[in-house]
């Protein structure tokens, strides 16, 4: 019975390959799921005009209440109605949003609204162009950048009132 021997040894050994596999995807899985819950980066993916998706510090920095709270919402919820340059919040995200699926990924900075208090802050983003389960989405990466902006301004009046010093001075 050496033919029934042998396709029971191979049957096996699939069942194990099999096994094996859906093993490695589930530890694959998880690892990528623990990196995305752990990074301090605020990520969401969006599909569309809504979120389908955050991490933990995405709703910390949004000032949701929990992850369903932010997943109501629509980019521009996240948003003042306008931004520094007098743009349309609205608009202009629809044409970030534009540029990262035409050139797979656009950066900048943006003014964000949280939804518990109404603040504002300054905030880096980069948004991706990524192919999820046979669907284009963006993934949204933001870093509250409020403090940097801070000393950053702060340097550039200290520069301001120096120069005005020196140009006014008397003594050459």
């Amino acid at each position: 019975n050496g033919m029934a021997d042998a396709v029971q040894n191979a049957q096996e050994l699939l069942e194990a390959q099999v096994a094996h596999r859906s093993q490695a995807l589930a530890w694959s899985e998880a690892r990528h799921l623990t990196l995305f819950n752990a990074t301090a980066n605020a990520v969401m993916v969006m599909d569309a005009d809504r979120m389908i998706d955050c991490n933990p510090a995405a709703i910390s920095l949004f000032g949701a209440r929990d992850k369903e709270d932010l997943l109501l919402c629509k980019p521009s919820d996240l948003s003042p109605t306008f931004q520094k340059n007098g743009v349309s919040s609205g608009s202009l995200a629809r044409d970030y949003i534009f540029l990262a699926r035409d050139h797979g990924q656009h950066s900048f900075e943006w003014i964000h609204r949280r939804l518990d208090n109404g603040d504002c802050f300054d905030a880096e983003v980069l948004l991706n162009r990524v192919e999820l389960d046979g669907q284009t989405v963006i993934q949204a990466s933001v870093r509250d950048i409020s403090a940097r902006k801070r000393v950053e301004d702060a340097l550039h009046a200290s520069e301001e009132r120096h120069r005005t010093l020196v140009e006014w001075s008397p003594e050459g």
